[in-house]
């Protein structure tokens, strides 16, 4: 009896279960259908951002701070990195760059194509995102460049990538007033200018007159000559060269005898400490000591001037071999608020407002000279005395190296077509971490260290 009942219930009731089922599956599918738009849609809310946030950082990290170009590069990042299938296309872009502010606001806007809102009116969704990069600045940075102008880098065009380096570097830091740039070019000798003639840490020179007789040389009798192509060295760099060789030159014919006087003059280079003083810029009463010789560019104290600092660099031009004490030594004092210069913040001050000391050491070659008392002339290949092997030098570049990073200075190494493996692992462990030092084959690989280097200390971040 039971069973019979249930029975004919069941029956009864097929044809409400498939009415119930008709009338709701139009809304179900309904709400399935935009279910997989919303999803469609914010795949491509996320693509966008992304995409967003990538060419806000890139624009953000390049070596560029003008308007024109931060905003080319965002829009170049977009248009060639977005490949998001989720979204038919980038429908709007806007661009702001608030160089004032350090800051980069890229705004997309994207098409996405819908199913089933289509049908109710809805063929498309606009979904929109925004994503702003910051130049972080802390606090106050001073940036000391020392920069190797030695003979090596007139081979190739080296010093012309070197200040196209260099400038890069300078635009994708210096916006603002609390950043000082200072610029150290190294060779031999440091030229610290004649205007400081009269201070009390340089000890000048006296002039030294010079007489001698200038002849021209004619050979008449030599036999047997030819022109030899060579290998002959410059700042320790080998190159190519060719020389007349004789196998008899005979006796020499001199005509056109000259007798000349000269006169040296102190211009405004100085050599190295005595020994003990060698590695630190303590002791100021004793003072460097001058020589008479020339030593390159004047070194530029630590200024806010971006132009000049600019102009400071378009300027190089090699001379000299290579010393790399010379270049960390006044690097460290140039960022040191005490004698003998004055520019740079004190440590306390620094640490107070946040800020940064920052030496980046660039050089193409090993050291090649030695300090030999008041005179750097020992070349560093030759073991004439105790410096001249090289092995002195190299040491006294590693205890520089280690005393300026216990000073609380940040240091950057830039390695550019080095092949010495004993100057590639001092100046890697010279560096403040291992990341911090870079080995460059070419100029592209020199400009991307120093374009690296810039978009660090930048600190480029996302804040919105």
């Amino acid at each position: 009896m039971t069973i019979g009942i249930w029975s004919k219930f069941r029956i009864g009731n097929r044809g409400n279960v498939a009415f119930v089922f008709a009338v709701s599956i139009v809304p179900l599918l309904f709400a399935v259908g935009a279910a997989l738009d919303l999803i469609r849609a914010n795949q491509a809310e996320a693509a966008l951002q992304g995409a967003a946030d990538a060419a806000a950082l890139a624009a953000g990290a390049s070596d560029r701070t003008t308007d024109a170009d931060t905003v080319a590069i965002a829009t170049n990042y977009v248009r060639k990195n977005f490949t998001a299938r989720v979204i038919e296309d980038i429908k709007a872009m806007t661009i702001t760059n608030n160089a004032a502010a350090g800051e980069l606001t890229v705004q997309l806007t994207g098409e996405v194509q819908t199913t089933f809102f289509g049908l109710v009116g809805f063929p498309t969704f606009n979904v929109r995102v925004s994503s702003t990069a910051s130049r972080a600045s802390t606090g106050p940075l001073e940036l000391v460049l020392a920069l190797d102008i030695t003979g090596s880098m007139s081979v190739n065009g080296k010093i012309d990538s070197l200040k196209t380096a260099s400038t890069s570097l300078i635009d994708a830091v210096m916006n603002s007033d609390d950043i000082s740039v200072g610029i150290v070019p190294f060779s031999d000798y440091m030229n610290v200018g004649l205007s400081r003639a009269d201070e009390f840490w340089v000890s000048v020179p006296d002039d030294v007159t010079r007489t001698g007789t200038s002849c021209d040389y004619n050979y008449p009798d030599k036999r047997n000559c030819a022109m030899v192509t060579l290998t002959c060295y410059s700042d320790g760099v080998p190159h190519s060269c060719v020389e007349e060789q004789c196998e008899y030159w005979g006796i020499p014919e001199k005509t056109n005898c000259v007798v000349n006087s000269a006169v040296d003059t102190w211009d405004g280079c100085v050599g190295a400490r005595e020994e003990s003083l060698q590695a630190s810029i303590g002791s100021i009463t004793t003072p460097y000591p001058g020589v008479l010789d020339s030593c390159g560019r004047e070194f530029l104290p630590l200024t806010s001037d971006r132009s000049t600092v600019l102009t400071n660099i378009n300027q190089l031009s090699t001379y000299g071999e290579t010393n790399i004490p010379s270049g960390l030594i006044w690097g460290w004092n140039m960022l040191t608020p005490e004698e003998p210069l004055s520019e740079a913040r004190s440590a306390a001050d620094m640490s107070s407002l946040g800020g940064t000391k920052v030496l980046v050491l660039m050089t193409d070659g090993a050291n090649t000279v030695s300090p030999n008392g008041t005179d750097h002339s020992d070349y560093a290949p030759h073991a004439e005395t105790s410096y001249g092997d090289g092995t002195y030098t190299d040491t006294l570049t590693s205890t520089i190296c280690e005393n300026i990073k216990a000073d609380g200075i940040q240091v950057y190494t830039v390695l550019f077509d080095v092949s010495d493996p004993g100057i590639e692992s001092i100046l890697r462990n010279c560096a403040t971490s291992p990341d911090m030092s870079y080995v460059a084959a070419d100029s592209a690989a020199l400009i991307a260290a120093f374009e690296a280097i810039g978009a660090q200390l930048k600190d480029v971040r996302l804040t919105k």
